[in-house]
C-alpha cells in the first residue's frame, strides 16, 4: 500500500510539473493538491494489520521482538520469538531454537518492579519466584534501574527442558518512562492480549496428588 501510495504521489507531481511549464497554471496546481491530498490522507496499513498478514504467510500464531536476556546461549541480542500451533521458534545471534508446544508451560508479560518484588517475597515464603524466572531473574534483580524514573517491560517463557526440569527463557521489550503512564499501559496491554492468542496453546496438565 506504501508502494502504491508513493506512486500516486510521484505522479501527481510529474503532471504537475507538465502542466506548470505549459502555462496551465491550473491544471498543475490541481495536481499539486491531488499529490498532497494522496500524501497525506491515503490509507496505509497498520502495524498490527501488517503483523496479522505476516503471520497468516508463516502459519504462525504470533511473533514477539525484544532482547534476550537469559535462558539461551546467545547473550544480550535482539531475538525474535514465533509461536505456532506445534513449536516455539526463537532465533537471535545467528541461532536458531525450537521447543516442542507441548513443553510450554507458561508465558507472561510483566514489569521490573513485579519481578523484584515476587522474587523478595520468594526468598520469604518459598522458591516460587525463582522457579517462574530462573538465571533471569538474578540478572533482572541485579540490573540497575533509576527507580520511579523508568519501567522496563519482561517477556518470560517457561518450558519443560529435554530432561524433564522447569527452565525460563527472559526477553527485555523495551524500556519506557515512568510517568508516560499511557504508553506504558497501552505496551503491556497490547502484549497481554497478544498473549491470550499463545496461553491457549498451553497443554492442559493432568496430576495426581496424594493427600
Amino acid at each position: 500500500m506504501k508502494i502504491i501510495k508513493g506512486i500516486f504521489v510521484v505522479i501527481f507531481i510529474i503532471l504537475g510539473v507538465m502542466f506548470y511549464s505549459v502555462s496551465v497554471v491550473p491544471g498543475g496546481i490541481v495536481c499539486w493538491a491531488f499529490a498532497a491530498v494522496t500524501f497525506f490522507f491515503m490509507p496505509t496499513k497498520s502495524p498490527k494489520k501488517k503483523r496479522e498478514e505476516y503471520l497468516k504467510t508463516i502459519n504462525a500464531i504470533e511473533i514477539f521482538t525484544g532482547t534476550h536476556i537469559a535462558g539461551l546461549p546467545i547473550g544480550e541480542t535482539t531475538a525474535t520469538i514465533t509461536f505456532f500451533k506445534d513449536q516455539i521458534t526463537i532465533e537471535g545471534g545467528g541461532a536458531k531454537f525450537n521447543i516442542d508446544i507441548n513443553r510450554l508451560r507458561d508465558v507472561m508479560v510483566k514489569q521490573d518492579s513485579e519481578i523484584r518484588v515476587e522474587l523478595k517475597n520468594s526468598l520469604v515464603g518459598g522458591a516460587v519466584g525463582g522457579f517462574l524466572f530462573g538465571p533471569a531473574g538474578a540478572i533482572i534483580g541485579s540490573r540497575t534501574s533509576k527507580k520511579n524514573l523508568e519501567v522496563t517491560m519482561y517477556f518470560i517463557i517457561n518450558y519443560i527442558n529435554k530432561s524433564g526440569a522447569m527452565e525460563s527463557i527472559c526477553f527485555d521489550m523495551g524500556t519506557y518512562k515512568n510517568g508516560g503512564g499511557n504508553l506504558i499501559a497501552l505496551a503491556e496491554s497490547d502484549a497481554k492480549q497478544r498473549l491470550k492468542k499463545v496461553k491457549a496453546l498451553i497443554p492442559v496438565q493432568n496430576y495426581e496428588v496424594d493427600l
